[in-house]
Order: structure tokens, then C-alpha cells, then sequence
């Protein structure tokens, strides 16, 4: 009797994928690719479009000094369509604790503050402070810490009024 090897789920649907279906990040304006090793590349307006109205675009309303965790969450995959982020750390501002529907049972718990998802606070701010505690608590963890880092440049560049396109 021959024993066969069990098939993995890429052998399964790899074959069955339609072409053309892959998560692809969309382009909203014109993005420069995030180059690691860089910061931040900026948006490049589209025809007759300032830096400032593409930017505008991405965010809409929402300003990242004064947005809610709900804001942030959806804002976050917009960022990261438009390739100013990569998808790690489109993952980690994604997450926002206080929308788990467990957090007042246990991270509430533990730490006596209920969640309040729908209260504005200052994210880049929040972002710095993650910073800061990298660097003093973590300094070996130089990957979480450049892409903290990264986060904490993306979030200033889009909340602060352009000068001039960087090359």
C-alpha cells in the first residue's frame, strides 16, 4: 500500500485561483513605493491636483490629531492602497485594542479604563509615545522600531501642510 502525501492548501486552490484576483494594493494618486531605509516618499498629485488636495483625497476628513481608533482602523488600509505604508505596518496601525469586543474584560479590566472607541485622542502623539517606549524598553527590536518609526513619519507627513514635492 502506498501512502500519499497529504495535499496543502496551496496545492488545493493555487490552481483554481481565477488570474487577475490577487490583493493587489490599489493606487489612489500616483505613490512612490515605500523603499526601506527611506522614510517617507510623498504623494504625487495628479493633473491639476496640489500635494495638499491629494493628500486631502487619501484622508478626507479625518485628521490624525484628532481622530477616533474607528477612524484610524478604516483610514489605515486607504494608507496602505496607497503604498505609503507596507502591509506589516498597515497591520499594526490597524489594530486598535479598544474595538475588541473583550477589551473592558481584560485589558480594562487590568488596567481600570473602559474602552472608548469612539473618543478622539492624538495618534500620531499615540504612535510617538510607542516610539519612545521601543527605544527605552526594546532597543534590540530594531525591525518593530523602524517600522514604528515609519508609521510615526507617514502619520506627520499627513497631518502636516507640504512645502514642496521631495524627489
Amino acid at each position: 500500500m502506498e501512502i500519499q502525501a497529504t495535499p496543502s492548501y496551496l496545492d488545493l486552490y493555487s490552481s483554481s485561483r481565477q488570474p487577475g484576483r490577487e490583493l493587489v494594493p490599489v493606487r489612489l494618486p500616483e505613490v512612490l513605493a515605500v523603499v526601506p531605509g527611506e522614510l517617507v516618499r510623498t504623494l504625487r498629485p495628479l493633473d491639476g491636483q496640489s500635494e495638499i488636495q491629494a493628500r486631502r483625497e487619501l484622508t478626507g476628513d479625518i485628521n490624525l490629531r484628532n481622530a477616533t481608533p474607528h477612524q484610524v482602523s478604516d483610514l489605515s488600509l486607504d494608507i496602505y492602497a496607497a503604498g505609503l505604508i507596507d502591509y506589516e505596518e498597515y497591520s499594526l496601525l490597524a489594530f486598535q485594542p479598544e474595538l475588541h469586543p473583550d477589551y473592558n474584560k481584560t485589558i480594562g479590566a487590568l488596567t481600570g479604563q473602559m474602552a472608548q472607541p469612539d473618543k478622539p485622542r492624538d495618534h500620531v502623539a499615540v504612535w510617538e509615545d510607542k516610539l519612545r517606549f521601543l527605544i527605552e524598553h526594546d532597543p534590540e527590536d530594531t525591525v518593530m522600531r523602524t517600522r514604528t518609526l515609519h508609521v510615526v513619519e507617514v502619520l506627520k507627513y499627513l497631518t502636516t501642510a507640504p512645502t514642496r514635492i521631495r524627489a
